[in-house]
């Protein structure tokens, strides 16, 4: 139980051999690291997946109205028109996130494979990631 504790701080003592060299982006035209993502896929794919999101979300919630209206069931109409509120606006917005996501995946897909994704700050080339 006698074990000598080390008064060392714990980031001195790591092997450089294990430590990974962070990979740094240069231009391939003037060898600057002044790099800008650009991801114009990524920001009209979100954009797109919200919008379509949000047209489904209102689709579903007025088809729900519809259905809601024809049985006619509610006791007491203003509790039923704030809740058919509430719960419409909720699954509006959680389609509308799940289109900007769905969206945002895709045009990233896109930025990788397609679209050049960097631009250099100093001469302004544009230009994708090399393999």
């Amino acid at each position: 139980m006698n074990e000598s504790i080390s008064s060392e701080p714990a980031g001195e003592a790591v092997d450089p051999s294990l430590v990974l060299a962070a990979q740094v982006l240069l231009c391939p035209r003037c060898q600057s690291e002044c790099i800008e993502t650009r991801s114009y896929g990524k920001k009209i794919g979100g954009a797109l997946g919200a919008a379509a999101g949000i047209g489904s979300g209102m689709a579903l919630v007025l088809s729900g109205a519809d259905i809601r209206a024809a049985s006619g069931s509610a006791a007491d109409p203003v509790d039923a028109a704030a809740g058919s509120l509430a719960g419409g606006v909720l699954a509006v917005l959680k389609s509308g996130s799940a289109g900007c996501a769905a969206g945002a995946a895709f045009g990233d897909v896109i930025d990788e494979h397609v679209l050049d994704k960097y631009r250099c700050v100093e001469c302004g080339h544009a230009f994708s990631q090399p393999a």
